[in-house]
């Protein structure tokens, strides 16, 4: 997951960006960089976050992620030069994005400081993804209703990776259905994303807080003073004809109407090369979910895909980021 904040375009130095709070408002301080040493790309995007604060403010907690390449622990280290003991949440990411530039080189690190004039947020970690993912996210669930009322916003990020070559992903729909069901009712907004370090699915961390953790989720229950406002942007459309897939097994599609869904997936690629193939379709295509009316115009909001991580020739199946509906009915284009 990459972190979106300001950049001044005129002169390409880091922008402020505020949080009203009641009659106050609030500057939150943004800073990044790029650097080949985990400590320096800390410490310099720390610093930079530092001096975008308000004069008069101090970092309460910190927002921060980083390309696949750092190394989490002097990640962590170069973080903590600059912002001492706070809270520091966040992970790996592929990439990095604002306003001024877009990086996909593993080298980013992007950080956002959020000031002790806002009320502090609870920050819950739970392990064990690697055992049960909806039991941990039964576990979370039941602990975040504990700290949160109705109408709160919840940040979630977990750790992406269960292992790889080749990748096995921490099933994350899982996780949110455990989630769901420790709540017991309780109506929040969840807000997150699986935390990855590159394309080839290969590595991942997670910072919950104090640490650099794996195989574990982190929950940060905001305060009721801060809202949320989301809206849907996967930046994808349909270009296959509705489907039903005949044959499936958790995230593992083996069929699509009834033809092995690899060579289905193939088609839709048109003329390829072996090698790399594999990369061209998870980039490029998800298997997607039509929700409300079937025949109504289309709206990316109401579309629910699933990134395809890799498939297996002698199966023909394909592997996806999460538990897929069996009642999914498209292909779609990753624009």
């Amino acid at each position: 997951m990459g972190e979106i904040h300001g950049i001044d375009p005129a002169n390409g130095a880091n922008q402020m960006d505020s949080a009203i709070l009641g009659e106050r408002t609030l500057t939150l301080g943004l800073g990044e960089c790029r650097h080949e040493s985990s400590f320096e790309a800390g410490r310099i995007a720390a610093s930079k976050a530092l001096s975008n604060l308000d004069g008069e403010s101090t970092a309460a907690w910190a927002l921060a992620f980083a390309g696949g390449r750092h190394d989490p622990e002097e990640l962590m280290a170069g973080l903590r030069s600059e912002l001492g003991a706070i809270p520091i949440v966040g992970g790996s990411a592929v990439g990095t994005i604002s306003h001024a530039t877009c990086s996909y080189q593993g080298d980013e690190c992007s950080v956002t400081l959020f000031p002790d004039g806002l009320p502090a947020p609870t920050i819950l970690t739970q392990g064990g993804l690697e055992d049960d993912e909806k039991y941990a996210g039964l576990r979370l669930g039941a602990n975040i209703r504990k700290h949160c009322g109705d109408d709160q916003t919840v940040l979630l990020f977990y750790d992406s990776i269960h292992s790889s070559p080749p990748p096995v992903l921490h099933v994350g729909s899982k996780l949110t259905e455990g989630i769901q069901a420790g709540l017991a009712g309780r109506d929040i907004a969840l807000i997150g994303a699986g935390l990855i370090g590159d394309l080839a699915f290969s590595k991942s961390f997670l910072f919950n807080g104090q640490e650099s953790v794996r195989h574990a989720a982190v929950a940060v229950i905001l305060p009721p003073e801060i809202r949320s406002h989301t809206q849907i942007m996967h930046g994808c459309s349909p270009i296959s004809e509705p489907m039903e897939i005949t044959r499936i097994d958790g995230a593992q599609v083996y069929e699509l109407n009834g033809r092995r869904a690899l060579d289905v997936l193939l088609e839709q690629l048109g003329p390829h090369d072996e090698q790399g193939v594999m990369q061209r379709i998870s980039l490029n295509l998800t298997l997607g979910e039509k929700l409300g009316f079937p025949l109504a115009d289309f709206n990316e909001s109401n579309y629910v895909n699933r990134l395809i991580v890799t498939g297996d020739p002698d199966t023909g199946s394909v592997t996806n980021a999460a538990k897929i509906s069996p009642h999914s009915n498209g292909v779609n284009n990753d624009e």
